[in-house]
């Protein structure tokens, strides 16, 4: 008597295990997606990828967190979601790199908000070795700019204060000299009357000096004197 019992045949075999690779493909390409998406998300910078007609294949939307999920799914031209245009830039850097083959970067200033962006555009290539896709990078580097504005504001602020000091130094050394020299001439100025004042009033107790040369060493005195006193009058208008 022939047994019932069915067993299954080797294509049946091979289909089943045709499946199971297939089934296993899917969740490993699942979770290579979900690893992408997870690396894309934990970078702090904007990431977009795009193909040939500036669509967005995948971002991580940094920046553009109000852009809502149907549009992302819809994969809008860059410069229509991220630039709010109606037609590419004029300076495209995916243009470039997908002309060219080669990365790309530039700096882009809003004029609307005076924000500075750095843009890093790499090619990525296919099976056959020709740009499919571009992924850029976009950093905001406001900040950084105005850091070094303030750098280089705060370094002229500096070499202006360096030739101020240099010009105080100059002036100060001329009024040293300048105050050397005064006292020297006004030490010659004072010594030179007061010398004759003594001296001609020593020659006033000779006891036996005549009465002619008596007068002139009154007079010479009285002259000098009045010469020293215009000397004092001076250094004092001086220190005025």
């Amino acid at each position: 008597m022939a047994s019932t019992g069915s067993t299954e045949s080797p294509h049946v075999r091979t289909l089943d295990r045709m499946s199971k690779a297939a089934e296993k493909q899917t969740h490993a390409i699942q979770a290579s997606r979900k690893l992408l998406g997870s690396m894309f998300d934990a970078i702090p910078d904007l990431l977009v990828v795009l193909d040939h007609d500036l669509r967005i294949v995948t971002s991580n939307w940094k920046g553009y967190e109000q852009v809502t999920q149907a549009q992302r799914d819809s994969h809008p031209h860059c410069y229509e979601c991220l630039m709010h245009r109606e037609e590419p830039c004029e300076e495209c850097h995916a243009r470039k790199v997908f002309d060219g083959g080669k990365a790309c970067q530039m700096e882009h200033t809003d004029p609307t908000d005076g924000s500075t962006k750095d843009i890093c555009a790499l090619p990525i290539f296919g099976a056959s070795d020709n740009v499919e896709m571009v992924l850029t990078h976009v950093r905001d580097v406001t900040r950084y700019k105005q850091i070094e504005q303030e750098l280089k504001d705060y370094t002229v602020a500096l070499e202006s204060q360096k030739m101020a000091m240099e010009e105080f130094y100059i002036a100060a050394e001329d009024a040293t000299r300048a105050k050397t020299e005064f006292l020297a001439n006004m030490s010659h100025e004072i010594r030179t009357p007061m010398t004759a004042i003594l001296g001609f009033a020593e020659n006033l107790l000779v006891p036996d000096l005549s009465e002619e040369d008596r007068t002139n060493a009154v007079k010479t005195i009285r002259r000098n004197g009045e010469n020293w006193l215009k000397v004092i009058n001076e250094i004092l208008d001086i220190s005025k």
